[in-house]
């Protein structure tokens, strides 16, 4: 019986993220000319995309059972969003974890 509660919960908690990602990827397209305008300093964007998009999709996140696969979803669903904002294929954090993976300098 327990275990079977635990999945319940797990699903439920999955379910719960996957909505609040849609929020978020809702409200950065609704905001999308604001957040891609770059006449506006990109600090400035950044405080807009924190202030609309993370707030949408960190509301309730306190009651979330955080698992790893969870947290990595949220920061894919994120870097993407400012990849997009940013206008980069990568950002320059990504290029510098591949090159000291891959060992290069």
């Amino acid at each position: 019986m327990e275990k079977s509660s635990t999945c319940a919960s797990n699903y439920e908690y999955q379910l719960e993220l996957d909505t609040r990602i849609k929020k978020g990827s809702g409200k950065f397209h609704e905001y999308k000319e604001e957040f891609c305008n770059r006449k506006l300093p990109a600090v400035q964007r950044a405080k807009l995309f924190n202030s609309f998009v993370i707030t949408s999709v960190m509301y309730g996140a306190s009651s979330w059972a955080m698992t790893t696969q969870r947290e990595n979803q949220l920061r894919s669903s994120q870097k993407n969003m400012l990849r997009s904002m940013l206008g980069l294929r990568h950002l320059p954090w990504e290029l510098a974890e591949t090159r000291d993976e891959y060992g290069q300098e």
